[in-house]
C-alpha cells in the first residue's frame, strides 16, 4: 500500500475533524468515503455518534481479506484526533439476525456449514456455505455471504478463515452445523491447532 496516501489521508481527516463534529453523520460519512477512496475505494465508511454525542467513525473492509488488510494499513498510521473515536474492522454482532434478499427470507443463525480442512495445510480452515438457489445468475453469494460473515463473526475473527465456498442448500450433509456454532467452532480449532503445534515442538526439541 502507499504509505504517502494514507499519511495525505490522515492529514486531510485531521483538518476536517472540527468541522465533522458539527454535520450529519450522512455527510461525514460522504466526505470520509471521498477521501479514503485514494487509498482504497472498497473501504466503507460507518459513522455514529455515542450517548455522549461523541463522534464514532469505524472503517471496515467488507468482509474481502485484502480490504481489511488495507483497513489495517490505516490503523497502523492513524493519528491522535480530538474528541473523535475511530475504530478499524466490525466486531461481532452474531448471528441471530434475517436478510431480505429479492423477497428471499434467511434465518441466518440457522444457515448450514461444514469445516473444510486442507492435509497439505492442517493449520488452516476453511467452511462450506449451504444457501439456497446458490447458482441463481442475480445472487452474488459470494458478497453475501463476507457481509454475512463479517457481521457475525467480526472482521478479526473472520480472518481466521483462508477460505469460504457457497454450496446450494440441497446439499447439506446430515452431519453440518448452523453458522450460530460457528465462533465456537473457530475457536476451539485454533486451540487445537495452538496443542498440535506446542506438543511437536516439544516432540522436535526432545529428538534434538
Amino acid at each position: 500500500m502507499n504509505t504517502d496516501k494514507v499519511k495525505k489521508f490522515w492529514i486531510s481527516i485531521q483538518h476536517r475533524a472540527s468541522s465533522f463534529r458539527l454535520k450529519d453523520c450522512a455527510l461525514v460519512v460522504e466526505d470520509v468515503q471521498t477521501l479514503v477512496s485514494v487509498v482504497d475505494s472498497r473501504i466503507v465508511v460507518e459513522c455514529n455518534r455515542n450517548v455522549d454525542g461523541i463522534l464514532q467513525i469505524t472503517f471496515t473492509g467488507g468482509g474481502i481479506p485484502e480490504v481489511m488488510n488495507s483497513v489495517l494499513e490505516l490503523k497502523k498510521a492513524v493519528p491522535r484526533i480530538a474528541n473523535v473515536e475511530l475504530s478499524f474492522l466490525k466486531d461481532p454482532q452474531g448471528f441471530e439476525f434475517e436478510i431480505d434478499l429479492q423477497g428471499l427470507k434467511l434465518e441466518v443463525s440457522k444457515i448450514a456449514f461444514e469445516p473444510m480442512r486442507c492435509d497439505q495445510r492442517p493449520d488452516s480452515l476453511g467452511v462450506q456455505l449451504f444457501v439456497p438457489a446458490a447458482d441463481h445468475p442475480e445472487m452474488d453469494w459470494n458478497s453475501i455471504v463476507n457481509l454475512i460473515l463479517a457481521t457475525g463473526l467480526g472482521e478479526r475473527q473472520m480472518q481466521f478463515l483462508s477460505h469460504v465456498e457457497v454450496v446450494d442448500d440441497s446439499e447439506i450433509p446430515e452431519n453440518a452445523l448452523h453458522l450460530a456454532d460457528l465462533e465456537a467452532y473457530i475457536e476451539w480449532f485454533n486451540a487445537r491447532s495452538t496443542l498440535a503445534f506446542r506438543t511437536n515442538s516439544s516432540a522436535a526439541g526432545a529428538d534434538s
